[in-house]
């Protein structure tokens, strides 16, 4: 294994234990406050937190990307773009202040005002956090980051419980948002020691990174209005409590995406971007990478699809049994966005923000259709799920293509081929749980333990007969691996 890969896998896997720690932490912080806090107060977050993230994709403008990709950016030039950050990161944020009354006027929910008022100040630490993570990143300072973010969301997600639980209410879920990203900026100032030139910063240094932080921003705020539009007419036009059934499922459902994306797009950037030079390294690396997400994506899929009932009332309780629905149609989303997971980074370091740009705007336009047509036609957080997967599978697919047609010069046509194997092992274990659900009526927790027994059993045969990867050889590698140590 040559250096590189040594080192790939290394920062992998300190990112890996940082998100799969947190994920855990993230689960049982989520199945506790779902017992003390209603649908209705997760949905009138869910509103304020749509709007946060408009504006702060306002503050980012694409800087973090293109400080990651560009290689012959100063010292100087750094603490200039951290003074910008900065006043972006003021305005907008006395912006978003003063937007919270027409805000709460629109949804007709008083406590929208103070809500979003407070998260205001999350949005000046976030600005300035920019310059500090990128460098963090670029410099691949990993287990800095594992350490900092496992340490920061376990001491607010204690504190958020504990607010809760002492009847706080909804303002508990803003703890981790804004204690969260001012104890980002102080551990950041601590290891980086970033400085920041305030007053009267030039501009030389945003134009050097224009051409590239333009696109990377245009095609995040694409991305917010196909993400984000489904919450923003949902709480409109069906209600509030419907969004925090939606919202609920919606965050559960990216438990698994964010698991393998959180891992491998932080690591996977940076590297990709020393191999711009260099297609036809990179098109391997991406082949294999895809290649395992791919094989992996749909069986887990096809676990949360059939065991949807089991996860919502397990883990949140009886009073989210409206998210079951939900969750089990959006499942499918997992797949497309696992499978997909490595195209923003290949986009990046290609240096094509431009095309993802144009990709991200034209799969936005769909996706708001869709989701519109969901929630205005069909009316139900339902038909909403519905529409947001079938957006999903066509951003990923027209993605895919398009990365391997413009950036590499080649054929999509092998790729697709090998997808068909994983969407039948997903069809197939569907079909077969859903048939048993309707013959029979187990208990919630027997019905989960033979569920995952089943999808153990038939996801070995599936990998050591369908496809490349013999499970039993890589247990005994990471086995041997293990027992070296």
């Amino acid at each position: 294994m040559g250096s590189k890969q040594k080192e790939f896998t290394r920062d992998v896997s300190y990112i890996a234990v940082s998100k799969y720690s947190g994920i855990l932490v993230s689960i049982i912080i989520s199945m506790v406050l779902a017992r003390l806090l209603s649908p209705t107060d997760y949905g009138v977050v869910a509103i304020a937190t749509v709007f946060i993230v408009f504006f702060s994709l306002f503050t980012d403008m694409g800087i973090g990307s293109a400080i990651i990709q560009r290689q012959d950016l100063t010292t100087k030039d750094l603490s200039n773009i951290s003074g910008w950050s900065f006043w972006m990161g003021l305005v907008f944020g006395g912006i978003f202040f003063l937007a919270a009354y027409p805000i709460a006027k629109f949804y007709n929910q008083k406590v929208l005002i103070s809500i979003c008022q407070l998260l205001s100040l999350q949005l000046l630490f976030s600005s300035l956090n920019i310059v500090p993570n990128a460098l963090l990143s670029k410099d691949k300072k990993f287990k800095l980051i594992a350490i900092r973010n496992i340490t920061i969301q376990v001491g607010c997600g204690i504190l958020a419980i504990i607010t809760a639980y002492l009847g706080l209410g909804l303002y508990a879920l803003l703890i981790n948002p804004i204690l969260g990203s001012f104890l980002l900026f102080a551990v950041n100032e601590i290891s980086m020691r970033q400085k920041f030139r305030i007053f009267f910063p030039s501009g030389q240094p945003l134009k050097k990174i224009f051409s590239y932080s333009s696109f990377q921003f245009l095609s995040q705020l694409v991305n917010y209005f196909g993400n984000n539009v489904s919450s923003l007419i949902i709480g409109k036009t069906i209600s509030v409590s419907a969004l925090g059934y939606y919202q609920k499922a919606s965050q559960t459902i990216g438990v698994p995406s964010s698991a393998i994306n959180g891992v491998i797009s932080p690591v996977l950037f940076p590297y990709l971007s020393d191999m711009q030079d260099d297609l036809p390294r990179m098109f391997s690396a991406y082949k294999k990478i895809n290649k395992i997400l791919l094989t992996i994506s749909f069986p887990i899929t096809a676990l949360l699809c059939f065991c949807a009932k089991e996860i919502i009332l397990i883990f949140y309780g009886q009073q989210w049994l409206g998210a079951v629905d939900c969750f089990a149609i959006m499942s499918f989303v997992v797949a497309t966005q696992i499978s997909s997971v490595s195209i923003s980074s290949v986009f990046q370091a290609c240096g094509h923000t431009d095309l993802q740009f144009k990709v991200g705007f034209t799969n936005t336009i769909i996706a708001i259709l869709c989701l519109m047509f969901g929630a205005m036609v069909i009316k139900t957080i339902e038909g909403v799920a519905w529409m947001g997967t079938l957006s999903s599978t066509w951003s990923a697919a027209f993605s895919i293509y398009i990365v391997y047609k413009k950036c590499f010069q080649e054929n999509s046509l092998p790729y697709f081929k090998y997808a068909v194997r994983p969407l039948l092992y997903f069809i197939i274990s569907v079909a077969f749980w859903t048939c048993i659900d309707h013959l029979f009526n187990f208990n919630i927790f027997v019905s989960l333990f033979i569920k995952i027994i089943f999808w153990v059993i038939t996801l070995y045969i599936y990998l050591k007969f369908f496809t490349e990867f013999d499970p039993i050889f890589y247990l005994k590698k990471v086995i041997s691996k293990f027992a070296k140590k």
